[in-house]
């Protein structure tokens, strides 16, 4: 999945103050006959992170914890589309 950032705001030095993180997925889905149950679906999730200079480590591995929770909500998301998809097949 690709993974986008985008500068969100600068300090008045001019400095970058913050990103914001940026991922999308697309999907659809089928049945066994190949009739469409879910049309085509962007699923987008965005968080925004402050940065510093001084911080860059501590501000990468914040970055990489982040992107892991937006994928997995992500996931959650498709999960619950599914979810529901599969209650109204049931009534």
């Amino acid at each position: 999945m690709p993974l986008n950032s985008a500068i969100a705001s600068y300090r008045a030095t001019g400095q970058i103050a913050a990103y914001d993180l940026n991922d999308v997925v697309v999907f659809r889905v089928f049945d066994s006959s190949g009739n469409e149950l879910i049309p085509q679906t962007e699923i987008y999730v965005v968080r925004n992170t402050n940065f510093s200079a001084h911080t860059v480590l501590s501000t990468d591995i914040q970055q990489q914890q982040m992107i892991v929770e937006m994928r997995k909500e992500l996931a959650m998301q498709i999960t619950i589309r599914l979810m529901a998809l599969g209650q109204r097949g049931s009534q």
